[in-house]
Order: structure tokens, then sequence, then C-alpha cells
């Protein structure tokens, strides 16, 4: 049995069949996206991801090397770069040259800066076509997907539930205050209670705020309680905003209690939280 098998994984090779279904085996690339220990091992990557274009990129020499830093109107273009840890990624295609910076000091691969670089060779070369990441929000885990692919084939691509990198971010309901009553997570929660929500799919309640005196599985919570929620939806914790006494115990603002097996662990409250 192998690594993959033995954690419930499937193989890059069989995660690759439904894209390659779609846009053809030969224009999808699946690797890890923690594997650039080294600025060199960005020049075997552009080799993999250039095979996937249909002979539109045929880099005669790609260099990487460590720095120098960029300069500030690099960083400027760039906020997201930092000055003293950058890559400088060189191609060259005939009598071309295209050069791009990466984020240095990260065995993550700049996949963003590395596509942009490459795109931008595309279209020099009026390549229609472009390279994409993508990613299966249930189905990966860190690979990093890039499709050689049309406009039409993405849109198949996001029907199967592929997130396209580039595309803009959906954001989910807007933080609230409850107009009504209404069940989260299966607890029942009064009109008036603030809720905010998380900012990633499949954007559930994340934290609510009560506004007045509230039992919530079996232990009675002042005004102004914060709940969170973890993603799965289970209770995490309580945070405490006024001094409190329930059940025998006595809490001060700020008192965190968590909840674990379906109860309050009254016993392991810890103040500090405000």
């Amino acid at each position: 049995m192998g690594f993959w098998n033995v954690f419930g994984r499937k193989p890059r090779s069989t995660l690759a069949d439904e894209p390659a279904s779609i846009v053809g085996a030969r224009n999808v690339f699946i690797t890890d996206a923690e594997g650039v220990d080294d600025a060199r091992d960005y020049e075997p990557l552009v080799a993999q991801i250039a095979a996937i274009t249909d002979g539109a990129l045929r880099f005669d020499r790609a260099t990487c090397v460590e720095g120098p830093p960029p300069t500030d109107d690099e960083l400027d273009a760039d906020r997201g770069l930092e000055r003293d840890t950058t890559r400088v990624l060189t191609l060259v295609q005939g009598a071309r040259t295209w050069t791009g910076r990466l984020q240095g000091e990260t065995d993550w691969v700049d996949g963003d800066r590395l596509l942009e670089l490459l795109n931008r060779v595309l279209c020099d070369l009026g390549v229609a076509k472009q390279l994409r990441a993508i990613h299966h929000p249930t189905r990966w885990g860190q690979e990093l997907g890039v499709v050689f692919a049309t406009a039409t084939q993405l849109d198949e691509l996001r029907a199967a539930g592929y997130s396209i990198e580039g595309d803009p971010r959906p954001t989910g309901p807007d933080d609230e205050v409850l107009t009504t009553d209404r069940t989260i997570h299966g607890y029942l929660f009064r009109a008036g209670t603030a809720v905010e929500y998380w900012r990633d799919p499949p954007f559930d309640e994340m934290e609510v705020t009560i506004a007045a005196t509230h039992e919530l599985a079996g232990l009675t919570l002042p005004a102004g309680t914060h709940i969170l929620f973890q993603e799965e939806g289970e209770i995490l914790c309580c945070i405490i905003a006024v001094a409190h006494a329930a059940r025998g115990h006595s809490f001060v603002a700020g008192t965190r209690i968590p909840f674990e097996g379906g109860a309050w662990q009254l016993d392991r409250a810890e103040a500090g939280y405000e």
C-alpha cells in the first residue's frame, strides 16, 4: 500500500484525471506546492509547465537565482514582495529574454508570480491560451495544479468544482445583526444577536455575540458574550464580556470557557481574553 493510500489520498496521476478530461491530458500539470528548497528548483519546474503549452513555450534557457534585492520601483509595483528575500527568474527563447521576481526564502512555489511571468511570455508570443492555477477545495491538499486552457475549458473546470486562481474571490454574506430568531449550527439564537461569517467557503457562521442573557447548551450566558464556532460548526468556546456567575462558578470579564464533547468545560475556564 502506497503513501497516498495510507492517508486516504489519491496519487497525483489520479487527481489529474478529471481536469485532463476537460483540457486534455497533455495540458495539465500537478505537483507539490511545497517544492522549491532552492532558487534553482524553479528551473525544472519551468520546463515541466512549459511542456503542457503545446510547444508555445520552448525556452533555450531558464535560470533562477537568489536576489539581488528588488528596486524601490519594483516594491511599489508589487507590495507583496519582501526587500531582502526575492529570487530572479530569467527566461530566454530565441533572441528574446524575460525576467521576473519570485518570493524567496520559502519552499512554497510562488505560483502567482511564476504564472504571471509565463503568461506574459505567451502574450508577447501572440498565444491566446493562458496558463492558470487550479485547485479543488475538497479533493486536493497542497497540490499546485496548472492547466493550459481556453476560456470555455476554464468555465467547464469551474462547473466541475475547481477554483481558478485569478478569479474574483467570493466573499459570502455580510456580517449582520439578526432581526428574527434563527437556529445557527443547531442552536437557537434570539433577534439582536450579532453574527460574523467565515471569509472562505462555505461561509458559515464563525462567531455570534448575544445581545441579552441567553442559555446555550445548558449554560446561562450574559449579554455581550461571544460564542465562537469551529469550521465544522461545533462550538469552540465562549468569551464572557462581563463578570458572571453560573453553575457554582464565578467568572471575571474576559473569561474563555472551552466547549468539548458537547459540554462546557467550566473547570478549564481561563481569564485574560478581553
